[in-house]
């Protein structure tokens, strides 16, 4: 199994980069997710084997999306001037709202031609969305909403590049706010209680294992039916982001 964890830096007095790195490589985390290119960390990371997922930052898909010459300095800047690491996506742009979202299909494409100009293209460009992209209950029923209007040329490019659609779920919040259809679908014993991995491991669509850290919730699998929906079977999903663990979990797991 692949366990990730993303490395967030929005705190007072924290450990460096090194010592981050070398806690996850002690605790056996095998991926993290940046959510824009740190340079202490990207050094960190040098030779570690750690699985990463970085992402661009909102603040850069205008410029991404602009030009592939701006792409391409991205790219030298953020991902060619550093050896040594694991990179599996690049995330343009995270939960993306508003006009911005037309922003994102350019950016992808962009970045993605400047990594195949460069010999990277085995880094996977993609986006990362949250739940609110998808509506419909029960997962079966699952679409894109109004508020993702945006997402069918999105995932029609992903099915032809083969990088999956990344999508931050927060199943507690699903649960607090559906607590009568999500609630019926969770199991009343902890033992029999279905776990879905959080990182690359698995589709959002395929069935869940029984030994990683987030609930089974409807919400989960929806972003994959909603791809579905849209004529992307290809297309699969991944869930970078995950906001709730049981306790029976939590003490043998370990975040930053």
């Amino acid at each position: 199994m692949v366990a990730g964890v993303c490395y967030g830096v929005v705190a007072d007095n924290l450990p460096s980069a090194s010592d981050v790195v070398q806690l996850y490589k002690s605790k056996g985390i095998t991926g993290m997710r940046i959510y824009f290119p740190d340079s202490n960390a990207l050094k960190a990371l040098s030779g570690s084997g750690i699985n990463l997922i970085i992402d661009t930052g909102n603040d850069q898909l205008g410029n991404l999306a602009a030009s592939a010459s701006n792409a391409a300095a991205w790219v030298k800047a953020n991902i060619q001037a550093y050896q040594g690491l694991a990179i599996k996506y690049i995330t343009v742009g995270n939960e993306v709202s508003g006009s911005d979202t037309q922003l994102i299909l350019p950016a992808m494409k962009n970045v993605n031609s400047a990594l195949s100009n460069t010999g990277l293209g085995g880094i996977k460009v993609s986006t990362a969305v949250q739940s609110g992209v998808t509506a419909g209950f029960p997962p079966s029923h699952g679409t894109f909403s109004d508020s993702g209007s945006h997402m069918p040329p999105i995932v029609q490019y992903l099915a032809s590049t083969g990088a999956p659609l990344l999508a931050n779920i927060y199943p507690y919040f699903s649960y607090k706010g559906d607590t009568t259809n999500i609630a019926s679908t969770m199991p009343s014993s902890p033992r029999r209680t279905r776990w879905c991995t959080t990182t690359a491991a698995a589709r959002t669509t395929r069935t869940c294992s029984t030994r990683s850290w987030t609930p089974c919730t409807p919400r989960s699998r929806a972003p994959g039916l909603g791809m579905s929906a849209s004529w992307c079977p290809r297309a699969g999903g991944r869930r970078p982001v995950t906001r709730w663990r049981p306790r029976a979990t939590r003490r043998r797991t370990t975040r930053t």
